[in-house]
Protein backbone atom coordinates (compact mmCIF):
# COMPACT_ATOMS: atom_id res chain seq x y z
CA UNK A 1 0.00 0.00 0.00
CA UNK A 2 1.31 3.43 -0.92
CA UNK A 3 1.41 5.76 2.05
CA UNK A 4 1.15 9.51 1.91
CA UNK A 5 1.98 12.13 4.48
CA UNK A 6 -1.61 12.16 5.72
CA UNK A 7 -1.68 8.44 6.56
CA UNK A 8 -0.11 7.29 9.82
CA UNK A 9 2.35 4.42 9.80
CA UNK A 10 1.83 1.40 12.06
CA UNK A 11 3.95 3.12 14.72
CA UNK A 12 1.77 6.23 14.60
CA UNK A 13 4.41 8.48 13.00
CA UNK A 14 3.66 10.24 9.75
CA UNK A 15 5.51 8.96 6.70
CA UNK A 16 6.85 11.05 3.87
CA UNK A 17 5.29 11.15 0.43
CA UNK A 18 6.64 8.52 -1.92
CA UNK A 19 8.39 10.38 -4.76
CA UNK A 20 6.83 10.16 -8.18
CA UNK A 21 8.63 8.65 -11.13
CA UNK A 22 9.59 12.11 -12.43
CA UNK A 23 11.13 13.23 -9.17
CA UNK A 24 12.94 9.90 -8.83
CA UNK A 25 14.31 10.38 -12.36
CA UNK A 26 15.38 13.93 -11.48
CA UNK A 27 17.13 12.83 -8.27
CA UNK A 28 18.82 9.96 -10.12
CA UNK A 29 19.98 12.37 -12.84
CA UNK A 30 21.39 14.79 -10.24
CA UNK A 31 23.18 11.92 -8.48
CA UNK A 32 24.58 10.81 -11.84
CA UNK A 33 25.74 14.35 -12.60
CA UNK A 34 27.50 14.50 -9.23
CA UNK A 35 29.23 11.20 -10.00
CA UNK A 36 30.36 12.55 -13.37
CA UNK A 37 31.69 15.77 -11.81
CA UNK A 38 33.58 13.93 -9.08
CA UNK A 39 36.85 13.79 -11.03
CA UNK A 40 36.88 17.55 -11.59
CA UNK A 41 35.88 18.12 -7.96
CA UNK A 42 38.74 15.95 -6.72
CA UNK A 43 41.05 17.84 -9.08
CA UNK A 44 39.94 21.11 -7.46
CA UNK A 45 39.27 22.82 -10.79
CA UNK A 46 37.59 21.88 -14.08
CA UNK A 47 39.90 19.77 -16.19
CA UNK A 48 41.63 21.82 -18.86
CA UNK A 49 43.31 20.91 -22.11
CA UNK A 50 45.41 23.29 -24.16
CA UNK A 51 42.33 23.94 -26.37
CA UNK A 52 40.28 24.99 -23.35
CA UNK A 53 41.89 28.43 -23.21
CA UNK A 54 40.81 29.10 -26.80
CA UNK A 55 37.18 28.17 -26.04
CA UNK A 56 37.15 30.35 -22.93
CA UNK A 57 38.66 33.29 -24.83
CA UNK A 58 36.16 32.87 -27.68
CA UNK A 59 33.28 32.91 -25.19
CA UNK A 60 34.38 36.39 -24.09
CA UNK A 61 35.51 37.90 -27.40
CA UNK A 62 33.37 36.02 -29.97
CA UNK A 63 36.40 35.99 -32.27
CA UNK A 64 36.77 32.57 -33.93
CA UNK A 65 40.03 30.71 -33.48
CA UNK A 66 41.12 28.37 -36.24
CA UNK A 67 40.34 24.69 -35.62
CA UNK A 68 37.99 25.47 -32.72
CA UNK A 69 34.21 25.18 -32.76
CA UNK A 70 32.53 28.51 -32.20
CA UNK A 71 29.16 26.95 -31.19
CA UNK A 72 30.74 25.45 -28.05
CA UNK A 73 32.12 28.87 -27.09
CA UNK A 74 28.65 30.36 -27.59
CA UNK A 75 27.14 27.60 -25.45
CA UNK A 76 29.58 28.05 -22.56
CA UNK A 77 29.29 31.83 -22.53
CA UNK A 78 25.97 31.92 -20.64
CA UNK A 79 27.02 28.93 -18.55
CA UNK A 80 30.05 30.57 -16.94
CA UNK A 81 28.37 34.00 -16.58
CA UNK A 82 31.86 35.49 -16.41
CA UNK A 83 32.02 34.22 -12.84
CA UNK A 84 33.11 30.60 -12.68
CA UNK A 85 33.88 27.76 -15.05
CA UNK A 86 32.29 25.31 -12.61
CA UNK A 87 28.90 26.16 -14.08
CA UNK A 88 30.10 24.88 -17.46
CA UNK A 89 31.10 21.56 -15.89
CA UNK A 90 27.79 21.37 -14.03
CA UNK A 91 25.85 21.89 -17.27
CA UNK A 92 27.96 19.30 -19.10
CA UNK A 93 27.45 16.73 -16.32
CA UNK A 94 23.70 17.35 -16.05
CA UNK A 95 23.24 17.09 -19.83
CA UNK A 96 25.27 13.86 -19.92
CA UNK A 97 23.38 12.36 -16.97
CA UNK A 98 20.03 13.31 -18.48
CA UNK A 99 20.85 11.77 -21.88
CA UNK A 100 22.10 8.56 -20.25
CA UNK A 101 19.00 8.47 -18.04
CA UNK A 102 16.61 8.96 -20.97
CA UNK A 103 18.41 6.30 -23.01
CA UNK A 104 18.33 3.86 -20.09
CA UNK A 105 14.62 4.51 -19.57
CA UNK A 106 13.97 4.07 -23.31
CA UNK A 107 15.93 0.83 -23.74
CA UNK A 108 15.03 -0.64 -20.32
CA UNK A 109 11.56 0.76 -19.61
CA UNK A 110 10.68 -1.57 -16.74
CA UNK A 111 13.71 -0.67 -14.62
CA UNK A 112 14.11 1.78 -11.78
CA UNK A 113 15.50 5.26 -12.53
CA UNK A 114 18.33 4.42 -10.14
CA UNK A 115 19.67 1.90 -12.68
CA UNK A 116 20.85 4.88 -14.74
CA UNK A 117 22.84 6.15 -11.75
CA UNK A 118 24.38 2.72 -11.32
CA UNK A 119 25.20 2.67 -15.04
CA UNK A 120 26.83 6.12 -14.78
CA UNK A 121 28.88 4.92 -11.80
CA UNK A 122 30.07 1.91 -13.78
CA UNK A 123 30.83 4.05 -16.83
CA UNK A 124 32.74 6.46 -14.59
CA UNK A 125 34.90 3.63 -13.27
CA UNK A 126 35.42 1.78 -16.55
CA UNK A 127 35.51 4.49 -19.24
CA UNK A 128 36.82 8.01 -19.82
CA UNK A 129 33.35 9.55 -19.43
CA UNK A 130 34.17 11.62 -16.30
CA UNK A 131 37.31 12.93 -18.03
CA UNK A 132 35.22 14.21 -20.92
CA UNK A 133 32.41 15.68 -18.82
CA UNK A 134 34.83 17.33 -16.39
CA UNK A 135 36.88 18.90 -19.16
CA UNK A 136 36.29 22.33 -20.72
CA UNK A 137 35.98 20.89 -24.22
CA UNK A 138 33.11 20.02 -26.57
CA UNK A 139 34.39 16.43 -26.81
CA UNK A 140 31.82 15.16 -24.29
CA UNK A 141 29.15 15.70 -26.96
CA UNK A 142 30.60 13.04 -29.29
CA UNK A 143 29.55 10.03 -27.26
CA UNK A 144 26.24 11.64 -26.32
CA UNK A 145 25.45 12.22 -29.99
CA UNK A 146 25.93 8.53 -30.74
CA UNK A 147 23.72 7.59 -27.77
CA UNK A 148 21.03 10.10 -28.82
CA UNK A 149 21.01 8.79 -32.37
CA UNK A 150 20.76 5.17 -31.21
CA UNK A 151 17.90 6.09 -28.86
CA UNK A 152 16.04 7.98 -31.58
CA UNK A 153 16.47 5.19 -34.13
CA UNK A 154 15.83 2.13 -31.96
CA UNK A 155 13.62 3.37 -29.10
CA UNK A 156 11.77 6.38 -30.49
CA UNK A 157 8.35 5.12 -29.37
CA UNK A 158 9.52 5.11 -25.74
CA UNK A 159 10.39 8.83 -25.81
CA UNK A 160 8.00 11.62 -25.01
CA UNK A 161 7.58 14.43 -27.51
CA UNK A 162 9.96 16.88 -25.73
CA UNK A 163 12.60 14.14 -25.42
CA UNK A 164 12.57 13.58 -29.16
Amino acid sequence: MRQTASQPTPTGARSTIVPSARSAFAFAALLSAAILALLAIVNGYPLAFFDSADYIAMSFTFKPVIYRTMPYAVLIMPAHLQVSLWLVIAVQCVVSAWVIGVATRAFLPATSPWIASLLVALLSLLTALPWYTGQLMPDFLGGLLALCMATLVFARVCLSLPER
